[in-house]
């Protein structure tokens, strides 16, 4: 079925997809956003969420820890990182993190997991940096994570950045090309017991916390280690809407 409603882009394992150039996707601001594969109303947005341009627009600080904006969603905790899942995020980053004044200023457009505490992952941009990271929180001891340098990224552009769990090695992405990768074998995490969240513009669930300055256009997650051809199938797809 996921074949017939989305033939551009990889569609076998999709199990969440956000998409903003599609009406169904998005009521009004500020109201909720639909996930068009499971055909579900998320949850409400957190402060003044807008909609423009076909994207989720966050207005956070650069000098905020906890964000202002941010949509988050519980999820069905089976969808946590593990072997042999994927996810891809397509943003526009409108705030200069690499002349904030704060200390913890970081930048997420999209993020899933519990907490930093129960593990989880996190695509971000740190303060004093224009380098963007992967970080995964592999483990739930409450280790804070390991951040993976994907390159760095300019302000003002569309980018779709991405990681390929395939249960051996983690494969980080950016606009369809490799960047970087590391041995994840023994990072596999525990689901909780309770309900995971997938968060876009910011990170965590209850402090929802590093909130995302500029623009998401497109949010993806599969439960399948997507191949080299469809990640740049999915970057063909969103390279020609954004000029990429």
């Amino acid at each position: 079925m996921g074949i017939l409603h989305f033939p551009k882009i990889a569609a076998d394992g999709l199990v969440f997809y956000f998409d903003g150039k599609t009406p169904k996707s998005y009521t009004s601001p500020n109201t909720y956003l639909d996930d068009l594969i499971n055909k579900r109303r998320l949850s409400v947005f957190r402060g003044s969420v807008t909609y423009s341009d076909n994207a989720l627009v966050f207005a956070n600080s650069a000098n905020d820890f906890y964000a202002a904006t941010a949509m988050t969603c519980s999820y069905n905790p089976m969808y946590l990182n593990k072997p042999n899942t994927s996810a891809f995020v397509t943003f526009y980053n409108t705030a200069d993190a690499a002349s904030s004044t704060a200390t913890y200023f970081r930048q997420t457009p999209f993020s899933f997991g519990t907490d930093s505490a129960t593990g989880g992952w996190q695509f971000e941009k740190f303060a004093g940096s224009t380098i963007l990271y992967f970080r995964h929180h592999h483990d739930q001891s409450g280790i804070y994570g390991t951040e993976y340098g994907m390159g760095n990224i300019s302000l003002n552009t569309w980018y779709q950045a991405g990681y390929v769990n395939n249960g051996k090695d983690t494969i980080l992405y950016l606009n369809g090309v490799e960047v970087n990768r590391y041995d994840s074998a023994g990072f596999t995490l525990t689901a909780p017991t309770t309900t995971a969240f997938l968060t876009i513009g910011a990170a965590g669930n209850v402090d929802i916390i590093y909130g995302f300055v500029g623009k998401v256009a497109q949010a993806m997650f599969y439960q399948k280690a997507l191949s080299a051809g469809e990640v740049k199938q999915n970057y063909n797809f969103v390279r020609r809407r954004y000029n990429i």
